[in-house]
């Protein structure tokens, strides 16, 4: 018979288990041997039908079916191991004049999608570019807030809490005549204050 090897996954985000099975031969005490070379370079080995593995790098993983009454039957496996994505919030919490935008900085891996919201909104998402992107919010009447919730690549994801708030200050001057009405030639005061 011959000798099957599967994997849980051949893909998988860094930090990921990934359970390997070999099966498929028959014969009295058919042994699984396995080997692959770890993300140091150093070989590595196990025996059994299923081992679980936590690779740091794309692995090629190789079984050998071998027993009495089996002609040794090798495959191999390979996992490929994706890197998470990244994403910071630049900005810190600040103030700004009425009337001036609200601009939030991201920076993150360059293609990922971010998600967030403003002012617990509707999800909003940006992609990044790998430089510091800006997030523009024009003349804000009301302080605003972002939530980045999560970066996300076509294999990867990772879940974001980070918050930053931008608030907004009204100008409270006002300005008052001291001695209106007045005679034509005479001189008018006034009064400014905030």
């Amino acid at each position: 018979s011959s000798l099957n090897l599967s994997s849980s996954s051949n893909s998988i985000c860094y930090g990921n288990s990934v359970t390997l099975n070999a099966n498929g031969v028959a014969g009295t005490g058919t042994v699984y041997s396995w080997s692959w070379t770890d993300q140091n370079g150093n070989p590595r080995t196990a025996t059994g039908s299923n081992i679980i593995d936590t690779p740091r790098v794309n692995t090629t993983y190789t079984v050998v079916a071998s027993g009495v009454g089996v002609c040794p039957q090798t495959k191999t496996l390979l996992v490929n191991v994706n890197p998470v994505p990244t994403a910071n919030l630049l900005t810190a919490n600040q103030s700004v004049c009425f009337g001036s935008n609200a601009i939030f900085v991201v920076q993150g891996t360059a293609g990922a999608s971010v998600s967030y919201t403003i002012n617990n909104g509707l999800p909003l998402t940006r992609t990044l570019s790998g430089n510091p992107d800006t997030i523009r919010i024009n003349n804000p009447a009301t302080s605003q807030s972002i939530h980045l919730t999560a970066v996300n690549t076509s294999s990867c994801t990772q879940t974001l809490n980070l918050n930053a708030t931008i608030n907004v200050i009204k100008s409270t001057a006002s300005i008052s005549s001291t001695n209106s009405p007045i005679c034509s030639n005479s001189n008018a005061s006034f009064t400014i204050t905030g």
